[in-house]
């Protein structure tokens, strides 16, 4: 679904995030058209923090009638060392649990939210979208409640058991 002003149009950020959820490595997905580039929009911020995140990478194409700005899903195991990604599997639910601990722990210690590379390097990830992914696991399966601060500053992450949130902090 498409919203946006009459020069430019977004796609619903829910929907962009749903989709860069299930994507396959290297899918497209047109998030928004137009000859301007609707900047304030939810679905550009959205993309620009899934970007960051090493989730997703971000590109432009130039059709007849305006640009289109393009999301590609990266990747997962791109960048992982070749003794990494022949090493025995770990199973996904350790994955996230060691995701769970982590932000447990910084809950507990008052500490600001880690960001996703920090959880990939201190979780034994493969990378930013790696903890991306297994954060939208732990939100989906309602063991977690994160808010979103901002561009520049850090999320706050909730442990709904325990009710213990990280504290807000610049990135």
């Amino acid at each position: 679904m498409m919203a946006g002003g009459a020069l430019s149009l977004a796609v619903d950020a829910e929907a962009l995030d749903e989709w860069a959820a299930t994507a396959r490595p290297r899918e497209k997905v047109i998030y928004a058209s137009g000859p301007e580039f609707p900047r304030g929009h939810p679905a550009v911020a959205l993309a620009r923090r899934l970007c960051d995140a090493g989730v997703i990478t971000l590109t432009s194409e130039t059709y007849p009638g305006g640009r289109n700005y393009i999301a590609i899903r990266c990747a997962i195991d791109v960048a992982a060392p070749s003794a990494e990604r022949h090493a025995a599997p770990v199973q996904e639910d350790e994955l996230a649990e060691r995701v769970l601990r982590r932000l447990k722990r910084a809950a507990n210690l008052g500490h600001v939210c880690p960001t996703n590379a920090e959880l990939a390097r201190d979780c034994g990830l493969t990378g930013a979208d790696a903890a991306s992914y297994r954060l939208r696991k732990l939100i989906g399966n309602k063991l977690i409640r994160v808010e979103d601060q901002g561009p520049f500053a850090r999320r706050i992450v909730t442990i709904i058991e325990s009710g213990r949130s990280t504290v807000a902090g610049a990135l």
